[in-house]
């Protein structure tokens, strides 16, 4: 009689541990997904489908959309022994897509410009969107270059020329903001 009465009562002991463990985690979800939600403005869906991945550096020409997807400026200095050099550089990624989804061919290079100074980048590369062969889009496609550190100079403004096929593209008043150590 003992013995029953022991498991019963640890049956119902083990039962009100999962409905409180359950309780518990219910409140939890729903209190972070309310202050997620408090958050947002209450036109997100519409705002996240107009604006969401779309550059406000972009040019568009007949079915052609170019855009800037980031730029970086990377320092990176070797210092050893009686060698020092400066190998820091500006790296700039470019989209290029076919706005109704065909297919992109061709070849495309880019130049920047500044206070009337053109500069060729050391290095680019066109290259499929995603990068990876295997499942690429081919109505996408992005183009990457680095360059010399002109950013060394009191620049605030610049323009990137992108040649693709025979047309030009010109993306006009990049600002370029950052901070020197």
């Amino acid at each position: 009689m003992k013995k029953k009465k022991l498991l019963i009562f640890f049956i119902v002991n083990i039962f009100l541990l999962f409905v409180s463990l359950f309780c518990f985690i219910y409140h939890k979800i729903n209190t972070v997904s309310l202050t997620v939600n408090s958050q947002l403005p209450p036109n997100f869906d519409e705002l996240i489908r107009q604006e969401y991945g779309k550059s406000e550096y972009a040019v568009v020409r007949g079915n052609i959309r170019i855009d800037i997807e980031k730029f970086d400026i990377i320092r990176y200095f070797i210092k050893y022994s009686w060698v020092t050099d400066d190998q820091s550089s500006f790296d700039i990624l470019i989209n290029i897509e076919t706005l109704d989804k065909s297919d992109l061919e061709g070849a495309a290079y880019c130049v920047l410009e500044y206070d009337g100074e053109k500069i060729s980048p050391y290095y680019q590369e066109l290259r499929d969107y995603p990068y990876n062969e295997n499942e690429s889009l081919n109505y996408k496609k992005q183009l990457y270059a680095r360059f010399d550190p002109f950013f060394k100079k009191n620049i605030s403004n610049f323009n990137v020329h992108v040649y693709f096929g025979e047309d030009e593209y010109v993306l006009q008043d990049i600002p370029l903001i950052f901070i020197l150590n």
